[in-house]
């Protein structure tokens, strides 16, 4: 029988991966805000950052970016997540799923994007 992945080691693996490679890895573990409220740290929703990727990668070296949301198998992306992929892709940052069954493809793009 074959190992169930969980995102979290998805994620840990591709970062690994992508720092091998030579890319810098930026995590943000909640795209909210903390604020301190009545003398309480308290967590305040940004609409704004709703749906940002998983992680954010540059690799200094060539300059190129990436976003990368990290999936479960069959979990339905967000439509602030989509809203994020395509404010990216018009910037010119390519944005990827990954997902366990497409892990090694995604890898290969970031091979890709520091060959270009």
């Amino acid at each position: 029988m074959a190992p169930r992945f969980v995102a979290d080691d998805l994620m840990g693996r591709f970062m690994a991966d992508a720092r091998q490679l030579g890319w810098m890895v930026m995590h943000s573990t909640d795209s909210r805000t903390r604020a301190t409220v009545a003398g309480r740290k308290v967590l305040i929703a940004d609409p704004e950052a709703a749906g940002w990727p998983t992680l954010f990668l540059v690799h200094k070296a060539t300059g190129r970016a990436m976003g990368v949301v990290i999936a479960r198998e069959l979990e339905k992306l967000t439509g602030d997540q989509e809203r994020w992929i395509e404010a990216l892709d018009a910037a010119g940052v390519e944005t990827q799923v990954v997902r366990p069954s497409n892990e090694l493809a995604a890898l290969g793009s970031l091979h890709r994007l520091v060959a270009a």
